[in-house]
């Protein structure tokens, strides 16, 4: 976008019919150099490929999905209205400053920025979600399971939704009450243990469940939460 300051890597939304059936289109993306990252099929049905060097990133996701329609408006609002694409500009370059070493805590310095621009834009202000699969749903309800790491998922402390499996939905309110960001070499065995793992030997390959790219040194957060 000219005129708006941006680090040197792009994230391209890729729109597919099914985000599920990555035989239609991970084997094209990885002969142009890209490897599949992340899998978050509780949210969007979103994947996340990215070239070797981290300097392009694309978002897989499905038709009409509602991340990607908010992509749109905000980029097409910025477009419009250079005032608040100003704004956000200097808003990414102190996020940068602050935070050099964290993308975790550089995207969570601009969360609030992003959410007062599109509500300016037209859309309400979007409900904070924590998605979880639908295995994961009696442990929430009970209190056994309190604690999640999540890599690139930016998080907020503040109300949420904890939503749970794709399709037919299960939501629960509730409120994430603190997100640390670390590598993941640097999770501790009692960090792990609140997740569920036996050690934190245990945390690289159970995360890679969810993100088969993760390395030892990606940094992950931490987020404990809440039941309403």
């Amino acid at each position: 976008m000219p005129g708006l300051a941006a680090k040197d890597r792009v994230d391209i939304d890729l729109i597919v019919a099914d985000p599920a059936d990555e035989d239609a289109y991970v084997p094209a993306l990885s002969a142009a150099g890209l490897t599949l990252a992340s899998r978050e099929p509780h949210w969007y049905g979103h994947r996340c490929l990215w070239t070797e060097t981290h300097d392009a990133n694309v978002h897989v996701f499905g038709p009409d999905c509602d991340e990607h329609l908010r992509h749109l408006v905000f980029r097409d609002w910025l477009r419009a209205h250079p005032a608040d694409r100003d704004r956000y500009a200097a808003c990414k370059l102190a996020a940068a400053a602050a935070h050099p070493l964290s993308m975790a805590r550089y995207v969570a310095a601009k969360a609030g920025t992003i959410v007062d621009i599109l509500t300016r834009a037209g859309l309400r202000p979007p409900v904070q979600r924590l998605t979880f699969r639908a295995t994961h749903l009696p442990a929430v309800r009970d209190g056994r399971k309190r604690v999640t790491m999540r890599f690139r998922d930016p998080v907020q402390i503040g109300p949420a939704v904890l939503v749970f499996g794709s399709g037919d939905e299960v939501h629960l309110p509730g409120r994430i009450t603190s997100a640390v960001a670390k590598p993941v070499n640097r999770v501790t065995d009692d960090e792990a243990r609140e997740d569920g793992f036996a050690d934190a030997a245990g945390v690289l390959p159970g995360l890679r469940d969810y993100y088969p790219d993760l390395q030892p040194d990606d940094e992950i957060v931490i987020v404990h939460f809440d039941t309403a």
